[in-house]
């Protein structure tokens, strides 16, 4: 039986990438892959994420990474609270 929920899906994509998902797990996951398109395109996604950060090697990080990430996230931060202080939501972002 096929996973039915796509949580379940988003769940388990690493151990499936990993190769921890034993054989049913494997099954149930690629058969809702099989019907699910969004689900599909995330592993597709993130299988491709991961290949491409695969290839970064310590050495081809620059020494003042952490330095300049620490800047991106502070200012990313600051502009995501609004004059009031109070959080605000990406665009196209819904509440549920």
């Amino acid at each position: 039986m096929p996973f039915s929920a796509c949580r379940d899906v988003l769940a388990r994509v690493s151990d499936i990438l990993d190769g921890e998902a034993g054989l049913p797990a494997r099954l149930r996951f690629h058969g809702h892959l099989a019907m699910c398109d969004r689900c599909r395109d995330y592993y597709r996604q993130f299988r491709d994420v991961r290949a491409a950060a695969g290839v970064v090697l310590p050495e081809d990080v620059p020494a003042d990474f952490d330095e300049v990430m620490g800047a991106v996230l502070r200012a990313t931060q600051k502009s995501s609270v609004d004059q009031v202080g109070r959080p605000t939501r990406a665009p196209g972002h819904r509440r549920r």
